[in-house]
């Protein structure tokens, strides 16, 4: 029996995982010993998955690892990536408060690749500050990657619902908009259990132009050609709105620039 050790948030969790037992996972590799320096962007030993499937299947790749380093206020870095392209999947970025103290990171994607063979590997990096950053695992908290099939129909003894938490990505803002300030946090969105949140407040951009794009799989459906949400920003014009269509654009509607909200933009995301 191989065992994962699971972040649930608080505190890790055992979750055992009997060879063959899952009909649903595809691929799982684990790491139980520390990597070397990571200063510089490096694959992370042992932390690669290959898959084989046919068309029209749909994978969640799943990571917990810890991250390390030696002087307090580094931030690590760790990305999910695709071998054939090298294409960044995921990112995920952890603060190091104390040095040589491990630190918990969770990554969740899901994806539906082309039929073929596929790999997907974690690498490592210092994002910020001095010193060295490294993956901490060992026998009794290994790091592990995991993928399986969650394509529901087709896969065996298995119907699946998507439950996960994507985590909170920053929000790449365009045509002048900013954000307003740190006191309020960066622009960001999530998903958690298929429904998308958008947060943050912002500024200064042009009027009634795209704030920002979400990404495939973050938009709503395309049976309406847009969502209407109400705005909340400086004005004196009366009401004011924020548009979010199919294509994943968030729309300013009304209302001056000095500042907007973005919270309250909520919606199921298109599966």
């Amino acid at each position: 029996m191989a065992t994962l050790k699971r972040w649930n948030g608080t505190d890790w969790e055992y979750v055992g995982l009997p060879s063959g037992a899952l009909s649903s996972t595809l691929a799982y590799s684990q790491s139980i010993s520390n990597s070397a320096s990571l200063t510089s962007e490096a694959a992370i030993p042992n932390l690669t998955a290959t898959v084989t499937v046919p068309a029209g299947r749909r994978l969640r790749i799943t990571a917990d690892l810890q991250m390390n380093g030696s002087v307090a206020g580094n931030r690590a870095k760790v990305h999910l990536k695709r071998q054939a392209d090298g294409a960044y999947l995921q990112e995920r970025e952890v603060y190091m408060a104390q040095a040589n103290v491990a630190n918990p990171l969770h990554i969740e994607y899901v994806i539906s690749p082309t039929a073929g063979t596929h790999t997907f590997f974690l690498t490592g990096m210092l994002a910020a500050g001095t010193g060295n950053v490294w993956q901490s695992a060992a026998a009794s908290e290994p790091s592990f990657l995991l993928i399986e099939d969650i394509t529901g129909v087709g896969v065996p003894g298995h119907t699946h619902t998507e439950f996960g938490d994507s985590g909170w990505i920053p929000l790449s803002l365009l045509n002048g908009w900013v954000s307003y300030d740190n006191t309020y946090g960066p622009p960001r969105y999530r998903k958690l259990n298929g429904v998308v949140y958008v947060q943050g407040l912002v500024k200064s951009g042009s009027l009634g132009t795209v704030i920002a794009n979400l990404p495939a799989g973050f938009r709503p459906g395309n049976g309406l050609p847009k969502l209407l949400f109400p705005g909340n920003g400086n004005t004196d014009t009366g009401a004011t709105r924020i548009d979010v269509d199919f294509n994943g654009n968030i729309i300013h509607i009304g209302g001056y620039n000095a500042y907007y909200t973005l919270s309250g933009i909520t919606f199921p995301a298109d599966q």
